[in-house]
């Protein structure tokens, strides 16, 4: 499932994926978009993930904001990249 949330930003619902999965998806996305190029203005496009699981316990609140913290730790950090659960950032 593919919603958008905001102006720049939206989330990928992946059902049925540990985070292996997940993290596999995620930077398969994230090198697609790096490889592409705007003819335009010849610039290199590139994407910030965050990537999480649920949680016994989450709500939708809790998920949601986890997983955008790690979005904000990519872009902070650099961005074009990918963060999650496994990088022990909560």
């Amino acid at each position: 499932y593919f919603f958008r949330i905001g102006g720049e930003e939206f989330i990928i619902l992946l059902t049925n994926t540990d985070i292996n999965g997940a993290l596999t998806t995620a930077e398969h996305i994230r090198k697609t978009v790096e490889e592409m190029l705007h003819t335009a203005e010849n610039e290199i496009i590139t994407i910030s993930l965050g990537v999480t699981t649920v949680k016994h316990g989450d709500t939708e609140y809790s998920m949601f904001k986890r997983v955008d913290d790690y979005l904000y730790v990519s872009k902070n950090s650099g961005k074009n990249m990918v963060k999650s659960d496994s990088d022990n950032l909560s």
